[in-house]
């Protein structure tokens, strides 16, 4: 989505809510929410490249617990690029010193 149709989704919601301001109904506040999602789905670009060891770290412990969608983005990774990095991180493919050890340093 480009900044300027981004842009005409604010814009949008703004006019809406202004013009519903003394009698918000609910189909308004609907409407807001539906238009509102739009720019929701398009927040990030997903991250390329390298996977710091934080990420890795994070990738290990989150996917069982809240699944691999919340956890790609969370980490602003694609789903696809997070299952596999698991799948290799599980079956010891790539180099995981770092990731399974008790202590690691924040995710930045």
């Amino acid at each position: 989505m480009t900044k300027k149709e981004k842009q005409a989704i604010r814009l949008q919601i703004c006019m809406l809510l202004d013009q519903h301001r003394e009698d918000p109904t609910s189909d308004h506040l609907e409407q807001a929410k539906k238009l509102s999602k739009l720019l929701l789905e398009d927040e990030y670009e997903p991250k390329k490249g390298e996977w710091s060891i934080a990420e890795k770290y994070y990738l290990v412990n989150h996917v069982p617990v809240i699944g691999f969608n919340k956890t790609a983005k969370n980490l602003k990774r694609s789903l696809k690029d997070a299952k596999v990095m698991y799948t290799r991180l599980m079956k010891g493919q790539i180099n995981t010193v770092g990731v399974f050890d008790e202590k690691i340093t924040r995710l930045g």
